[in-house]
């Protein structure tokens, strides 16, 4: 679906089974859009269905099973760190993270709000309500996937302006001045951990 400097994004179509695998030295966030089944992680059965997603660390072997659609992000960028084993021979180094997607209330006064939902060195899943304009602001050393699940409006980054609708992906660069608008819910995947990187523009 895209990359960027510190990430690589890809639609994993499930259709029985993925093969066992690791990637030495990436984290994959997965997060299912549709469908159903689970993830094996070092040994740990993860349920997935459409909003469940699991943070997998790196040399961790895992493998997907069942029928159903993942949005991958990998951090960093993927340049083929894949190593396909056996069940039960590779290596379980991390522990897996899943997760729900749940955006937090928009607080009194706010326009939007952003809830962790997953969190390790490489990577951040965050849960994004936007209810009227999230203010200009950057990341110095931090990549973002925006993700949109429901609702519309619209993604400016460096001022071009991209439609934000269900099923749309926008992909901004660290250091590029952007900013959400509109009403809308969307998995934002951050490469490597955000750490409080924002900095707001006047």
């Amino acid at each position: 679906m895209g990359q960027t400097p510190r990430g690589t994004s890809v639609l994993i179509r499930i259709r029985e089974a993925q093969p066992y695998h690791y990637h030495r030295t990436h984290t994959e966030v997965a997060f299912c859009l549709a469908g159903e089944g689970y993830a094996e992680v070092a040994g740990e059965r993860i349920p997935l269905a459409p909003g469940q997603g699991v943070l997998i660390p790196p040399a961790t072997t895992h493998g997907f099973f069942g029928k159903m659609d993942l949005l991958s992000r990998f951090s960093p960028k993927l340049a083929g760190d894949i190593v396909f084993v056996k069940e039960g021979n590779g290596p379980a180094e991390g522990r897996p993270l899943a997760f729900r997607y749940q955006t937090a209330p928009v607080p009194s006064g706010k326009r939007f709000s952003a809830k962790p939902l997953a969190n390790q060195a490489l990577a951040t899943a965050v849960a994004l309500h936007i209810d009227d304009e999230q203010p200009l602001h950057y990341h110095r050393s931090k990549d973002e996937a925006v993700y949109v699940l429901e609702g519309y409006g619209g993604i400016e980054v460096e001022g071009q302006l991209f439609l934000a609708k269900p099923g749309r992906m926008v992909l901004i660069p660290a250091t590029a001045r952007h900013r959400l608008a509109g009403r809308f819910k969307a998995l934002s995947v951050f490469t490597p951990a955000l750490a409080g990187d924002v900095v707001f523009l006047p």
